[in-house]
């Protein structure tokens, strides 16, 4: 269910890398909606319809297909999606990327013996191809300045995702934010109540801020849940 929408979102970050960023707003999905599968899937179908019919008959229809293929193939482990931390990450792209800009590369040369008229029109869509890139980069290179920007930009684009609030909790709590970092662990157990590793780091922050109660609650949460957890493990 979820496989359409990553693939569109890592086809995004080709022809629009200044899409990167530390996340992606891709979760799980659990029922098949038009807006989350339905749609996405169409385009794919669309793409791939459409990038057939155009190239198929060209003289370098084979090398254009060992493009798609190594795009694909290089991005495959990364479709694996219970292996990965984050559905979309931009660093799986890189390698994969090397075959859609030979595929591009070669289009305009093929485009550009077709005159002058062809060569500046290439030349002034590849600059301003550039110049985009380069101000959508520059926009979004902040985001890596240190820790607590990146995950806190994380965290309010997956605000669902268990990884990047714990990163953000560790950064904070490693500043001396306490509160913050108690903040962000309690809304990760929102998510995953049920997730006891959460309960426990909680408890942990609490006992460093002298809320010793609201510490054996989270242990207590924690004891109980991987109590729960190991008799399921054992009926199975």
């Amino acid at each position: 269910n979820t496989l359409p929408q990553v693939v569109l979102e890592y086809l995004q970050l080709l022809v629009m890398p200044w899409l990167a960023g530390p996340a992606h707003p891709v979760g799980f999905i659990k029922l098949r909606t038009f807006e989350d599968f339905y749609f996405p899937l169409c385009v794919l179908v669309l793409l791939v319809a459409i990038g057939f019919f155009a190239l198929r008959r060209t003289n370098h229809a084979r090398f254009y297909l060992f493009c798609v293929v190594w795009w694909f193939v290089s991005l495959a482990p990364a479709l694996s999606l219970n292996q990965v931390v984050s559905l979309v990450q931009d660093r799986y792209e890189y390698v994969a990327s090397i075959g859609f800009c030979l595929l591009i590369a070669d289009l305009c040369i093929v485009l550009a013996d077709r005159g002058m008229t062809w060569r500046n029109a290439i030349a002034v869509a590849a600059g301003l191809f550039t110049a985009a890139q380069v101000f959508g980069l520059w926009l979004a290179e902040p985001i890596w300045h240190d820790n607590e920007t990146m995950f806190s930009t994380a965290v309010k684009i997956s605000p669902n995702s268990l990884h990047f609030r714990e990163r953000y909790a560790e950064t904070l709590e490693a500043k001396g934010d306490l509160p913050g970092a108690a903040e962000q662990l309690v809304a990760a157990a929102r998510v995953e109540p049920n997730e006891y590793i959460i309960h426990y780091q909680l408890g942990q922050l609490y006992l460093q801020m002298g809320r010793k109660e609201e510490a054996q609650a989270e242990f207590r949460a924690r004891s109980e849940e991987h109590t729960s957890e190991l008799q399921s493990h054992h009926e199975l």
